[in-house]
């Protein structure tokens, strides 16, 4: 307790002693040092006559005293007028600057400093640091300009860079994905959801009927179906989940990862009867319907568990059922 006391107590003059010394005013300390060099002045002097004028006759000191007088006088008065009319404006102007360049003044206070050849210098130190500001201005505003364009370039720049991404995966008559796209993503569906114990279906759909189409009502009313086909196709899905792909001429693959046997053939039977509903429309015989294949993942053997054999699987699911309708209308 006695140390904690000290500590509060006792301890603290110095810092004080050091903080009243730091709250002298610097404009008395600046004018000291004149009066210190005046002293030693005085001191030297004294010492100096003392010296010569010794032994000289009490008559001859008034003679002897006056030049060094006037000598010490000239030089009071020199140190005094560089301190006024120079150094002193200085250490304001060199105060000044850096408070200025960093906003904290307008610069006409520059106005304020006077002493010497320091009048002389101010206007000129305005006018630059006019200019500079100016310059400033114009840097900023250029800068400004600069980051609206590079933003601007940069947003066309990706908005054209979507579009040839959209481009480069999409089938551009139907709106489906496209069979470039359909490569890379079949075998990545498949990893995962082997990855996650999931199934994935496959539906390999073809329009049966679509070269008579052709050849009846023309290639204008061959598009039209691909893209109604391609339609009911995006309306049917899962958004999000399920992804549709026209991977020629007229042959359509549905992905459902984490999907069942039934909601496949749900989905199979779904776009069979719409398809069968549109082509009533059509004047040509036969009608136009679908055809579809499905295979599931969890239906291969483990060995043969692969995109490319379940894609295989798929194909001749499709035939059998190509099959099965010829042997049905004989």
């Amino acid at each position: 307790m006695s140390e904690l006391i000290r500590d509060v107590i006792i301890e603290p003059e110095a810092p004080l002693r050091a903080s009243l010394l730091r709250a002298l005013p610097r404009r008395v300390l600046r004018l000291a040092w004149p009066a210190v060099l005046i002293v030693i002045s005085a001191a030297g002097w004294w010492g100096v006559w003392l010296l010569c004028c010794s032994g000289a006759a009490p008559e001859r000191w008034s003679q002897r005293f006056v030049l060094p007088a006037a000598i010490l006088l000239l030089v009071c008065m020199t140190v005094l007028r560089h301190e006024w009319h120079w150094q002193r404006p200085m250490r304001r102007l060199l105060a000044m600057l850096p408070q200025i360049r960093a906003g904290q003044h307008p610069i006409d206070d520059l106005a304020t400093i006077r002493g010497g050849s320091i009048d002389r210098l101010i206007p000129m130190l305005q006018a630059l640091l006019h200019d500079l500001r100016e310059q400033q201005r114009e840097m900023a505003s250029l800068d400004h300009e600069m980051q609206q364009r590079v933003a601007n370039r940069t947003g066309a720049l990706e908005r054209a860079l979507n579009s040839l991404r959209q481009q480069a995966t999409r089938d551009p008559l139907t709106g489906l994905y496209n069979r470039r796209l359909f490569d890379q993503m079949l075998p990545r569906l498949v990893e995962n959801c082997q990855n996650d114990h999931a199934d994935l279906g496959v539906l390999m759909i073809d329009i049966d009927h679509f070269k008579s189409l052709n050849d009846t009502l023309g290639h204008a009313a061959g598009d039209q179906l691909l893209r109604d086909v391609g339609q009911l196709i995006r309306s049917s899905i899962r958004a999000g989940t399920d992804a549709g792909f026209r991977i020629g001429g007229d042959e359509f693959v549905i992905l459902m990862p984490a999907a069942d046997s039934e909601r496949a053939n749900t989905m199979a039977q779904r776009l069979i009867s719409l398809v069968d509903a549109h082509g009533k429309l059509l004047r040509t015989i036969p009608k136009p319907r679908l055809a579809v294949g499905i295979a599931m993942l969890c239906e291969l053997a483990a060995k043969d568990a692969n995109a490319a054999e379940l894609l295989r699987a798929a194909d001749r699911k499709l035939y059998q059922e190509k099959a099965r309708r010829r042997s049905a209308r004989v």
